[in-house]
């Protein structure tokens, strides 16, 4: 996927098969009426692991493994899973680019309390470069990504945007449920 602060790993609201490889990361989202915020860090190129709490209570642990790196020839793939209450699942992931430079389509297969079933999207980058104005005060995100996505539940679409290198944001309409959005940092020691 593009190099967003805030999309690296997701095509809007639903993870894809990258692992970026940040070691820091927080993120506040708000999904389709919940609130969650995500802490995750790299461990090794390709591994990462995190915590998750959801703000109906749901508290999680998280990790994320690469096993193919995207290419022109071969779509990526990783695996996901994540303990929710002691409960276990986990979710197999694949994205290939499609067609031109910047277009990518992502999807998901999992099992559990992960949303399970089918995931699909769609991502296009947008703006590849940061814009500002002539007196310099007026400047537009780095990098602005859109893009629509089914996550199990309904579509989704809007864009993801990347304020500077380590932060971002997004928003999405969110099929059924109104607005979806986030926030993002990262950090890197």
């Amino acid at each position: 996927m593009a190099p967003l602060a805030l999309g690296a790993d997701r095509v809007l609201l639903m993870p894809t098969a990258d692992v970026s490889g940040t070691p820091l990361e927080l993120e506040y989202s708000y999904y389709r009426g919940q609130s969650i915020v995500d802490l995750t860090a790299g461990l090794y190129p390709g591994f990462k692991v995190g915590i998750r709490q959801e703000f109906n209570g749901s508290f999680s642990a998280t990790a994320k493994v690469a096993v193919l790196t995207e290419d022109a020839k071969r779509p990526g793939a990783c695996f996901r899973g994540r303990v929710v209450n002691g409960r276990p699942a986990c979710l197999c992931r694949f994205q290939q680019a499609v067609g031109q430079a910047g277009f990518e389509g992502p999807c998901r297969f999992g099992h559990g309390p992960l949303q399970p079933g089918g995931m699909a999207g769609v991502t296009l980058l947008l703006n590849p470069v940061m814009v500002k104005s002539k007196q310099g005060g007026l400047a537009f995100p780095a990098t602005t990504l859109g893009g629509a996505e089914y996550d199990g539940a309904g579509i989704n679409a809007g864009l993801a945007l990347q304020f500077s290198r380590n932060s971002g944001g997004l928003s999405a309409l969110t099929g059924g449920s109104g607005l979806g959005f986030g926030f993002n940092y990262r950090t890197e020691f």
